[in-house]
């Protein structure tokens, strides 16, 4: 008999499978579709060129200049710092990140501001037109137009200030908060940092004494004072501010730095740290100095006296006490130095800048490493006066400054070290040079090429100014006649149109020109 099978259930068991896989599929559709259409919520983003990879899938422009990595929220499309604050939004329509303004510093602003672009630079004007903050995109912050917010004038510096509108802070160019705005008086307050303010005894008062600032203890002892050159607290007397061991011998007054545990000179300079252990000042060792120590170098005391030893031992500097300064010492073996021009005094020799000092810390001789020698120092003062061209040579033995004509200007004495002028005489106008003069007193003159003007006849120390070729002037004086080289220059006085006066040649000892022609 034939058995038909029955394949019901087969079939049904082949359906069922079917519709699982079928909604299978449709998730893994859908998925992927919700994938690739939802960004993620927060992307880190890399600054410059590492940022082309999220560029290139959402499409944003550059990400403006940081030091450090900026946050794209795609949800709000705001650019993040590392501390989540919005700093920039994306304006899709022109492409362009475009800066934030706060809520702290919109509430501020007056109904009806607007935010412009102008010169390149973004800034926020209120409703009559008038700037009231521009972007520092350096800062990134906003920085007040210091006329248009009523602020009081900043303090003196010589730097430029950065205003925090939000914070109501004045910045120095690091970021540091230096003073803060006192709105009830409308003045500048010094900032108490809060390194110095964890040191302060509890109940401590800022007060106003004498025209400055200073921190005062409960017992109304003052522990610091504002110091408004160098914009920090100093330490006010040590031993009522902090136990400091005795100040170090100077003719001026030191500053303590508490922060840094430093002695700071007028200037700012640190010239001695403390040593809490033993209670002493150290001489500090400037970074410059330290650059160009040997590995394994030491700073030990030597007969009271501070130094600094090789790592073979050999001393190779000196604290000098009553400079405040690292001396090399002298002519030690691993300086090389030639023989110290002789003198009655102790030479101070500056390893840093190769100069060799007097007593009073003025330079007289410079190291000329290349020929081993010791050459006078030209000082600044003396430098202004010469004329262009001049030289510094070796002649005799000795050294001597020249005029760009070869004219003897200035002779070093080696007894007293220091330049001395060389004197000309003046002789009769008669005797003066192969040009006959085409001047005299009252005529208006022509100058032909740049000419110098000096405070008396003759070359020397005594140069006033270069009259540029053009300039008229009057004669009101002459003539003298000063000799030079193998002859000598006619010398008239002469005023120039802004009532300056002075002296000017006429003509060139040889040739057949003039340096002043006279105008009809």
């Amino acid at each position: 008999m034939d058995v038909k099978q029955d394949t019901r259930s087969y079939d049904w068991f082949k359906f069922v499978v079917a519709v699982i896989l079928a909604l299978i599929a449709l998730w893994l559709l859908l998925r992927a579709q919700k994938q690739a259409a939802a960004p993620a919520a927060v992307a880190n983003v890399p600054t410059e060129a590492a940022a082309a990879a999220p560029q290139a899938e959402i499409d944003l422009p550059d990400f403006p200049k940081a030091d450090f990595e900026w946050n794209y929220d795609a949800d709000t499309g705001l650019l993040l710092d590392p501390s989540g604050k919005a700093l920039y939004r994306l304006d899709a329509d022109a492409g362009r990140w475009l800066p934030v303004i706060p809520d702290g510093l919109r509430a501020k602003l007056p109904d009806g501001f607007k935010m412009a672009e102008v010169d390149g630079g973004w800034q926020i004007n209120g409703p009559d037109g008038k700037a009231l903050f521009r972007w520092n995109p350096k800062t990134m912050a906003w920085d007040a137009v210091a006329p248009e917010v009523s602020l009081p004038d900043f303090p003196k510096a010589d730097f430029k200030w950065n205003y925090d509108a939000d914070a109501g802070l004045l910045l120095d160019p690091s970021g540091k908060a230096l003073y803060r705005l006192d709105a009830d008086t409308g003045r500048w307050l010094p900032v108490i940092s809060d390194d110095l303010r964890a040191k302060l005894p509890d109940g401590f008062k800022m007060a106003e004494v004498d025209g400055g600032w200073q921190i005062n203890g409960p017992d109304g002892k003052a522990l610091f004072r504002w110091n408004p050159k160098t914009m920090a607290w100093d330490a006010v007397a040590p031993e009522v501010a902090v136990d400091l061991p005795e100040l170090p011998k100077s003719d001026f007054e030191w500053n303590y730095d508490a922060d840094a545990g430093l002695l700071l000179d007028p200037d700012g300079k640190a010239v001695y740290r403390l040593d809490a252990d033993t209670g002493r000042w150290l001489p500090v060792i400037s970074d410059d100095l330290r650059a160009k120590l040997p590995d394994g170098f030491k700073m030990a005391e030597v007969d009271g006296v501070w130094q600094i030893n090789g790592p073979d031992g050999a001393a190779l500097y000196r604290w000098n006490p009553d400079l405040g300064t690292w001396e090399a010492i002298e002519i030690a073996p691993a300086v090389n130095l030639p023989d110290f021009p002789k003198a009655d005094f102790e030479w101070n020799y500056d390893a840093d800048t190769g100069l060799l000092l007097g007593p009073d810390g003025t330079p007289r001789y410079e190291l000329d490493a290349a020929i081993g020698r010791w050459i006078p120092v030209i000082p600044d003062d003396l430098r202004a006066k010469l004329p262009d061209g001049f030289k510094l040579v070796g002649a005799d033995g000795g050294w001597q400054i020249t005029g760009p004509d070869g004219q003897v200007l200035y002779r070093w004495n080696p007894e007293t070290h220091a330049w001395e002028a060389v004197e000309t005489a003046v002789t009769p106008s008669s005797d003066c040079g192969a040009q006959p003069a085409r001047l005299s007193v009252g005529d208006s003159a022509k100058v032909l090429t740049n000419l110098n003007l000096r405070s008396e006849p003759g070359i020397g120390d005594n140069w006033l100014m270069t009259m540029l070729a053009g300039t008229v002037v009057e004669v009101i004086g002459g003539p003298e006649c000063v000799p030079y080289g193998d002859g000598a220059y006619r010398w008239w006085n002469v005023k120039l149109p802004d009532g300056k006066t002075g002296w000017a040649a006429e003509a060139p000892i040889h040739g057949d020109y003039y340096f002043l022609e006279p105008v009809k």
